[in-house]
């Protein structure tokens, strides 16, 4: 058993969050219930300071696919956003215009529903 620091409730080793830290008992002092609390409050207070602007071009991101990361074509690693060398390689072969580009996606498009 162990108390919640948070909510101070004893609860099972399970119900804790796994801590980061490679040191101590690989456990947090805090519940899973208070740990989704306070970081759903976290993420709605980081949301609302962000711009409508800003709102709008990390949801136009992320529906285009495009994550920190990955390659917003091919999902390999990258190391930050956008396109991998293979993937822009590609486009540059299309001709890389935009006409070219979204027939490249239609084409990307059939061959998933294949």
């Amino acid at each position: 058993m162990r108390t919640c620091i948070h909510c101070g409730c004893k609860r099972a080793i399970e119900e804790f969050v796994p801590s980061q830290s490679k040191t101590g008992t690989g456990i947090t002092n805090v519940c899973r219930p208070c740990y989704r609390k306070r970081h759903a409050e976290y993420e709605r207070r980081r949301r609302e300071q962000l711009s409508p602007e800003v709102r709008r071009d990390n949801i136009a991101a992320y529906r285009a696919g495009i994550r920190v990361g990955k390659c917003a074509v091919c999902r390999t690693t990258i190391p930050d956003k956008g396109l991998c060398e293979a993937c822009k390689g590609a486009i540059r072969t299309l001709g890389g215009t935009e006409e070219a580009l979204q027939r490249a996606k239609k084409v990307l498009r059939y061959l998933g529903e294949v």
